[in-house]
């Protein structure tokens, strides 16, 4: 053990001390240096100290709220010593168990788990987001129940997220793992630190899809045999990695139980990424892509068996695509939108209001397939804010038209 922290009472609040070694110069510790080992050790105890005050239930034989301490106390190492990332040597663990539930106890995997309020601090909010989870928890307390899900879900609403929103994106960015501004919201401050310590999560390899191949994939002997399918539990993840020169068709049916369905598309130019979460997909690989990963989530309070089955057939060629606006609503932040554009011609793209007045427009002639990333301030035509509220974004090119609906909010 680097050190422990020992409560003293039990109930919705209660004291407690800390242990620590007297020596952190053996080989288990030897990363980093003995003053380094004290600095994360002391601040990673002391915040149980802190937790012990907010909820002293968290911590009975069992609860599910232990994972909650434990990831947001390795958490708190980083976010006061942040130069020190004694914390990259549990991301191993985390990173190669993706079928492990999230509140799952085993030590390293446990306290692996700090990514995901790291990446609550990068997106939804920054530390008061934490510190409102535990203030929801002291007001949650309970000597029967596991309250963290519910802690966090409540600190989130602010943001108009979720727990489970919040958890499939950190899932979505542990996949694309990158530093780059591209990224938008699944974007990590320290991904490349990350990358050092460990890889992207595990994925089951599906190989190549060929035109006029047909791949389902459900719990079936085959499917098995192959182990392309494996049964997943509360808030477990599974990825697939498939590649593919041929139009390809994703149809994903939730047969029981609550999922968050996604694929990553990184192309080969630029920062570039997609992410998709219809049931019903095509990819066009006319624009070189990279590669392509598949992320099937459990999510909800409710019931105890996921079951799913994933087909994989022929699509078609597309003539342009464009995909969800990002972040929406805004919340101050500029709205971005990808496009992906396979033939020759030019694409309109107009920003509405609710009385169909045109408030911004965009044109850009396209040459060659291509896939750009259009990004908008909030500014009308004339360089004017406009108002928060609901608007309409049309995409418009030679064949055909596409529409999304977004939610500008100025802060």
């Amino acid at each position: 053990y680097f050190g422990y922290a020992i409560p003293q009472g039990y109930g919705n609040s209660c004291i407690g001390n800390i242990a620590m070694r007297n020596s952190y110069s053996s080989s288990d510790f030897n990363t980093h240096t003995e003053e380094e080992n004290i600095k994360v050790t002391a601040v990673h105890e002391f915040f149980h100290l802190v937790q012990f005050g907010y909820n002293c239930y968290s911590l009975r034989q069992g609860s599910g709220d232990i994972w909650f301490m434990e990831a947001t106390a390795v958490w708190s190492e980083d976010a006061l010593y942040n130069g020190i990332n004694d914390h990259y040597r549990y991301m191993g663990s985390w990173f190669s168990s993706p079928t492990k539930s999230i509140y799952d106890q085993g030590n390293s995997y446990m306290y692996g788990t700090f990514i995901f309020f790291q990446y609550i601090d990068e997106h939804l909010g920054g530390p008061e987001t934490i510190r409102t989870c535990w203030e929801n928890s002291r007001n949650l307390a309970s000597p029967i129940k596991d309250v963290s899900l519910e802690s966090i879900n409540n600190a989130l609403a602010s943001y108009n997220s979720s727990f489970e929103n919040a958890y499939s994106n950190m899932r979505i960015a542990n996949r694309i793992l990158t530093d780059s501004e591209g990224a938008g919201i699944y974007r990590y401050e320290e991904a490349t630190g990350y990358l050092s310590a460990t890889t992207t999560p595990r994925e089951i390899d599906l190989r190549y899809f060929n035109a006029g191949d047909l791949l389902i994939i459900n719990d079936n002997p085959i499917s098995k045999q192959l182990g392309h399918y494996q049964k997943l539990g509360h808030y477990q993840s599974l990825y697939y990695s498939i590649s593919t020169d041929a139009p390809m068709s994703i149809f994903f049916n939730d047969i029981t139980g609550n999922f968050r369905f996604s694929t990553i598309i990184k192309y080969e130019q630029n920062e570039q990424w997609i992410v998709r979460s219809e049931y019903e997909q095509n990819i066009d690989p006319e624009i070189d892509i990279e590669w392509i990963s598949i992320l099937i989530s459990t999510v909800g309070e409710n019931g105890n068996e996921w079951d799913f089955s994933l087909e994989f057939s022929d699509g078609y060629s597309e003539d342009f695509s464009s995909f969800s606006p990002y972040p929406n609503p805004s919340f101050g932040k500029n709205i971005s939108m990808d496009i992906q554009v396979i033939s020759k011609q030019t694409i309109h793209t107009t920003i509405y209001n609710l009385l169909g007045q045109q408030i911004w427009k965009f044109t850009k002639q396209f040459d060659h397939p291509d896939r750009v990333t259009l990004s908008w301030n909030g500014l009308n035509s004339d360089g004017s804010q406009i108002s928060n509220g609901y608007y309409f974004i049309v995409v418009e090119g030679k064949y055909k038209k596409e529409n999304h609906k977004i939610i500008y909010l100025k802060n």
